[in-house]
């Protein structure tokens, strides 16, 4: 796995080795993070939208994100 995944909750839980974890909604976390590893069911592939129904697109880059863009070309003609 590569890349980010989002908080989906608020919570604070203990991981298997008695590290303390606390997430908020929608903070990115690195998806190859112990924490995310151990607990994959606080985490989703993308951010919710703001009532915290579902998944939409995230329209700024993630921390470390890189992001192809295509430019239309200039035309040549007169």
């Amino acid at each position: 796995m590569a890349g980010f995944v989002y908080a989906t909750q608020e919570c604070v839980a203990y991981m298997d080795d008695g590290t303390r974890l606390v997430t908020h909604v929608d903070q990115a976390w690195d998806a190859d993070d112990p924490a995310v590893k151990e607990r994959p069911d606080l985490f989703a592939d993308a951010p919710l939208d703001p009532r915290g129904t579902r998944p939409v697109e995230q329209a700024t880059q993630a921390p470390g994100e890189t992001r192809q863009v295509k430019r239309p070309r200039k035309s040549t003609d007169g």
